[in-house]
């Protein structure tokens, strides 16, 4: 299991601290630095290839459906407030590796990427994001 975060661990690094191995012993004993998961994975989309493959039927990724979108305006300024249900829709990783290998296969299939290319994932982070995010790292496409 990952996540074990030091007590101090909050202030390292921009992009927040080193993932830990859960070796199980107390938050204040020095933890494992995890290079490599258990599975062997050397890039991210290994990780996420694997994870579908260890946890087909399990839940993946969850969705909640829009209700309605609001305008407020504040000091002249007009911003957008979505409202959204309670409760998640999750599709399984099955799912979510069928979904992210279309979008891959049609990315491929509109535009001649090679590897290593850059590209612009202009949306929020959600679903969607994740999906073309993983598409990306799946043709080893580099996300800007």
């Amino acid at each position: 299991m990952f996540g074990k975060l030091m007590p101090d661990s909050y202030t390292e690094g921009e992009f927040g601290p080193p993932l830990y191995e859960n070796d199980g012993k107390p938050l204040d004993v020095e933890p494992t630095c995890v290079e490599t998961p258990a599975d062997g994975s050397k890039t991210i989309f290994e990780i996420v290839d694997n994870a579908c493959r260890r946890n087909a039927t399990r839940p993946a990724v969850g969705v909640r459906k829009l209700v309605k979108v609001h305008s407020e305006t504040v000091n002249g300024r007009t911003f957008e407030k979505l409202e959204v249900e309670n409760n998640y829709t999750f599709m399984n990783y099955t799912q979510f590796n069928e979904r992210l290998t279309n979008f891959a296969s049609g990315m491929r299939g509109l535009q001649d990427l090679q590897p290593k290319q850059r590209v612009v994932i202009y949306a929020e982070t959600a679903m969607d994001w994740l999906t073309s995010a993983c598409a990306c790292f799946s043709q080893s496409l580099e996300i800007v």
